[in-house]
């Protein structure tokens, strides 16, 4: 449902629903990804960069392209160190 209301264009409606999930299963890496990608369509870059680095430590194996969605939100907010090291663990 999340995803239906991120694609349709209501990102808050997928933030509520992506917040509402993780209370119930704070465990599960895909919705604290697909949380991180809503909150990065709304421009909260912080709080998706949050949640991208959230989703890695639960399921690095599986929620690994997330070192590059950080890499990108560091890069634009000119820590290129920090992206630069992201790009390569990727």
């Amino acid at each position: 449902e999340a995803v239906k209301k991120q694609s349709s264009g209501d990102l808050q409606g997928a933030i509520d629903l992506y917040r509402q999930a993780i209370q119930v299963d704070a465990n599960n890496a895909l919705l604290h990804t697909g949380l991180g990608s809503a909150l990065n369509a709304a421009e909260d870059f912080q709080g998706a960069r949050d949640e991208f680095q959230k989703a890695l430590n639960l399921d690095r194996k599986g929620q690994i392209d997330n070192l590059y969605f950080m890499g990108i939100l560091d890069e634009n907010f000119s820590k290129g160190s920090q992206a630069l090291q992201e790009y390569k663990q990727y």
